[in-house]
């Protein structure tokens, strides 16, 4: 994408009823969610003393 180019002006060359985020817009959403809840998780282990284990087991999988 142009440096120059603003998201308006990408928007006015998608066709009609296309969001110029494409496609990928609803998967980055769910990605954001999962690191959410993976960070909220972490802390609970982190908190109960289980940080090393939850970040292997995270690397495991």
């Amino acid at each position: 994408m142009d440096s120059e180019m603003r998201p308006a002006d990408l928007k006015e060359k998608m066709p009609p009823g296309q969001d110029p985020a494409g496609p990928y817009f609803d998967q980055i959403r769910q990605l954001a969610s999962d690191a959410g809840q993976l960070e909220h998780l972490y802390r609970g282990a982190a908190a109960a003393g289980e940080a090393e284990a939850f970040r292997q087991a995270i690397k495991a999988s």
